[in-house]
């Protein structure tokens, strides 16, 4: 069984989720606030960390950059008030797997960590190099060169860059790119995570300018992404 735990104040709302989440087959254990947070997440076998962010405000941000930090084996969503683009863009620069508003449903909820925990932990997923043209991509580095020139990204566009190498061919929407790196079906993405994916896939090509052809990054309009195969 998945464990999963959930960092809240909010008693009610967690009822629900803790609900919803157990009729998933999840085993759910329950924080009040970041401090029990962190210490049970870094002491616990857990699968997934739900932050309330929404609730918890920049203590919420604070536990997520953390986690990251300590390289946690474990997806991070981060469940932040709708229509709160701020809080929805920070979460996922620092680090968030996945992001919920605080109105969708406990059910919606616990499908969209299903979706998540669907391909096993961050650290499972397949490391290696990849070549692509011109360009050289280490994933256990993070690094990427240009014969042997390394090219200097941060870690977001190096993740965006990643994510539309592995689907080369196939359209992403900045959802998928930056919220969604678990699976399963994206959300609608909201004006402010087409700006962000819009800023670094605007200094991806900047930085691989000259590298030719297949590392081309396609706008396909209202969308998403895509590396085209040839």
């Amino acid at each position: 069984m998945q464990q999963v735990l959930m960092v809240t104040p909010a008693a009610r709302r967690a009822a629900g989720w803790c609900a919803a989440l157990r009729d998933e087959g999840f085993g759910v254990s329950r924080a009040a606030d970041t401090i029990d947070g962190l210490r049970e997440a870094e002491a616990g076998d857990v699968s997934a960390v739900i932050i309330d962010v929404a609730s918890l405000g920049p203590d919420g941000l604070t536990m997520l950059a953390r986690l990251r930090d300590l390289g946690l084996r474990a997806h991070l969503l981060a469940v932040v008030a709708a229509l709160d683009d701020d809080a929805l863009i920070r979460s996922v620069e620092l680090g968030a797997d996945g992001v919920a508003d605080d109105e969708c449903s406990p059910r919606a909820l616990a499908m969209r960590l299903r979706a998540l925990t669907r391909r096993g932990r961050p650290a499972d997923e397949p490391m290696g190099d990849i070549q692509i043209g011109a360009l050289h991509l280490s994933v256990d580095a993070r690094a990427l060169w240009r014969g042997d020139r390394r090219i200097d990204l941060t870690p977001r566009e190096f993740d965006v860059l990643l994510a539309l190498v592995r689907q080369r061919g196939c359209v992403v929407n900045p959802a998928r790119l930056l919220a969604d790196r678990g699976g399963g079906p994206p959300p609608d993405p909201p004006a402010a995570m087409w700006n962000l994916v819009r800023a670094y896939v605007h200094g991806l090509r900047r930085k691989l300018g000259g590298a030719g052809v297949p590392t081309c990054i396609v706008t396909i309009r209202g969308a998403g992404y895509m590396i085209p195969r040839t």
